[in-house]
């Protein structure tokens, strides 16, 4: 597993990797995790079964640019720091499958000949089009790239130091991702269209988010409270949830 984040680091992307990693742990598998680290963390563990691979990285060491010290996000690029350290792991490891998750996965590209195993890319979001990651413009679904639109977003996002080259990166790195990927997992059809998979070489499944059957609990024959937890921002699907609620009896 690539994964630029994972616990002690918490959010959805972290709980879906950890949880799947973990179940297929104990399913049997031999299930490594290369991920960034962090200060209170050790730069090896074994967590339920899983070797946990922390790694450093250029880009975090550069902390001017982060506005939370503890997530300091990998770059679309390579990062050469990171990409010796998979290298290093992935020939100790020795994978039959690679799976990556997020923009850490651009950092293998370079070492992809260090390793026969097939890359397999989860999309959790619109990473390979946009370099905000969300495709959202002024709250409300974007267009698509464009020069305009995607210079103005990036300076709003991530300001005028970060913005371009991150925009940048990510426009070369994307198709250097696709011509290397050998199949991608959106978690929606929708992440799968507006990434453009239907228009690529690469095959795609969609898979949704892994949930264990342990955190989901057993039916209830009765109606039940419904919870949301995220961001209430319009890529989280707020508004979809909101309109199911309103077409219950």
């Amino acid at each position: 597993m690539l994964s630029q984040f994972y616990p002690p680091i918490v959010g959805g992307e972290e709980t879906m990797v950890s949880g799947l990693s973990r179940t297929l742990a104990a399913r049997g598998h031999d299930v490594a995790v290369v991920t960034l680290a962090v200060p209170d963390a050790p730069a090896f563990e074994i967590d339920e079964g899983v070797r946990v691979h922390r790694i450093e990285s250029t880009s975090g060491r550069l902390h001017w640019l982060y506005a939370e010290s503890r997530r300091r996000h990998v770059p679309p690029a390579p990062d050469p720091e990171a990409a010796l350290a998979i290298r290093r792991i992935v020939r100790a490891e020795r994978p039959d499958v690679v799976h990556g998750h997020n923009w850490l996965v651009r950092s293998f590209l370079p070492v992809r000949r260090a390793t026969r195993a097939p890359l397999v890319v989860t999309l959790h979001d619109h990473g390979l089009v946009c370099a905000t990651r969300r495709l959202t413009r002024d709250g409300s679904v974007c267009a698509g790239p464009a020069p305009a639109r995607c210079i103005r977003c990036v300076r709003g996002h991530y300001g005028v130091v970060k913005g371009l080259p991150t925009l940048a990166a990510n426009v070369v790195s994307s198709r250097l991702e696709r011509a290397t990927a050998d199949m991608y997992l959106p978690i929606s059809h929708d992440v799968a269209i507006r990434n453009g998979l239907d228009r690529g070489r690469v095959p795609f499944r969609v898979v949704p988010n892994f949930v264990p059957d342990a955190l989901a609990g057993p039916p209830s024959p009765d109606d039940g409270p419904i919870v949301f937890a995220g961001d209430c921002v319009p890529e989280k699907g707020v508004d979809v949830l909101v309109e199911a609620h309103e077409r219950l009896r």
